[in-house]
Parts: C-alpha cells; sequence; structure tokens
C-alpha cells in the first residue's frame, strides 16, 4: 500500500497452457502496423500546428468545370480497409476540406479525395472548386479505424 508508480514492460500474452518465447517487435515492424489504421502525409497536427508546407502536394488544378483532378498519392502501407481521406491546406488552423494557393496562399473550400477512386493503397483523384487554373498545396490523412 505504498505511493508511487509501477512501469510494466515487454509484456506477451499467449493462448492456451504454453508460454512461448518473448519476441518483441522492432519499431519499424510496430510502425507499419500502426500504418495500416491510420497515415498522414502532414508533419504536423492537421488543424492544430499547420505551420509548414512540409509533405505537402504541390499540383495545378483546371480551372471550375471539372470533376476531378488527378493527383496519384500512395500509401506507405496497405490500410486495413478503404480510409476516409481528409484533404488539408497548409500553414492555416482552418477545418479540413480546404487547400491553398502556391502563389497567393489563398485557400479554397470544398476540397475532397474522390470517394471512388479511394483504396486500399492510396488514392486517384481530389474534386475542388478552383477559380483558375493555379498551382495548389494540400495534405492527407487516411484512416480505416476500426
Amino acid at each position: 500500500g505504498g505511493s508511487g508508480n509501477i512501469d510494466i514492460a515487454q509484456v506477451q500474452l499467449c493462448a492456451g497452457d504454453v508460454a512461448l518465447p518473448f519476441m518483441p517487435k522492432s519499431f519499424e515492424e510496430e510502425l507499419r502496423a500502426c500504418q495500416r489504421y491510420y497515415e498522414s502525409s502532414l508533419s504536423v497536427t492537421p488543424n492544430v500546428d499547420n505551420t509548414s508546407v512540409a509533405n505537402m502536394g504541390d499540383w495545378t488544378l483546371p480551372a471550375v468545370g471539372t470533376t476531378g483532378v488527378s493527383v496519384t498519392s500512395r500509401f506507405k502501407v496497405c490500410k486495413r480497409a478503404t480510409p476516409t481521406v481528409t484533404i488539408y491546406a497548409p500553414l492555416t488552423t482552418s477545418p479540413a476540406g480546404k487547400i491553398r494557393r502556391s502563389d497567393t496562399g489563398d485557400i479554397v473550400s470544398d476540397a475532397v479525395a474522390n470517394t471512388d477512386t479511394v483504396g486500399n493503397n492510396g488514392f486517384l483523384q481530389i474534386t475542388a472548386t478552383v477559380v483558375d487554373t493555379k498551382s495548389y498545396q494540400f495534405g492527407w490523412t487516411a484512416s480505416s479505424e476500426l
């Protein structure tokens, strides 16, 4: 009944009556296992600290009237199920679903990954309402949480 902290580490549970030898996973194995459920092209937390354009795509999008823009973003790890892809603009704390015009920094709304082009390995298109053919930047997250 004293006070303090108890740390428990390197635990392995085995089904059945026989204890198997402890087999720790490497950092790379754990990261790949986690990325099956969630991945981000962003180097910062979306909508919180978008202070960098690192890891943002930079695409030339056509003017209004198109149904989608090919961008081809591949995931590092195949997802466990078709993920939900969310688009984010860099250098802003604006809500999801926006992209940023590279030359002026203007934020454009209504940007989504086309759901019919999202698969376990990546996505092929986004749809965004843009007023002219310019270069735009965005990042994405892909979640296939349970």
